[in-house]
């Protein structure tokens, strides 16, 4: 993690969304159970460096709501890849950002969508240098502009 400053609690949710479905992604377990050790480890914690009182029902949302429409998400978000790549080819925290924005663009119709994008930007700043945030941040737009068509 680059940053060290600290998350408005929507954004901190976000931020740990993008670390609980990485982690998904990895632990032969069932979603709940995981999510159960990933709240009393990392959103109760109170002594965590980066967010103060994470919004856990956004949290909640965020994972789930990707979890249930991981299919459309991915063909949204594989969508606006450029020529030849794929989501096999995403470093896998930059597909678990651009999965989350994709929910959000595409199903929480009721966030603005420039506060989507500009959420995903900062998240993301907290992972990587700038050509991985420049990199979501074109994405984040392609899939506002998916948004703004439906």
């Amino acid at each position: 993690m680059k940053s060290s400053s600290r998350f408005t609690g929507r954004r901190a949710a976000r931020f740990f969304a993008v670390q609980a479905l990485y982690q998904s992604e990895h632990i032969d377990q069932p979603l709940t159970l995981m999510l159960d050790h990933f709240i009393k480890d990392h959103l109760h914690d109170t002594q965590h460096s980066t967010a103060i009182k994470p919004d856990e029902p956004l949290f909640n949302t965020l994972v789930h709501g990707v979890t249930e429409h991981k299919e459309s998400i991915d063909q949204a978000v594989e969508s606006i890849l450029a020529e030849g790549w794929t989501l096999q080819r995403l470093d896998e925290v930059v597909l678990a950002v651009l999965r989350l924005g994709a929910f959000e663009c595409l199903y929480a119709l009721e966030t603005p969508l420039p506060v989507i994008i500009n959420e995903y930007i900062e998240v993301a700043k907290s992972f990587f240098s700038s050509n991985e945030v420049n990199f979501i941040h074109v994405a984040m737009d392609n899939l506002g502009k998916k948004r703004q068509v439906s």
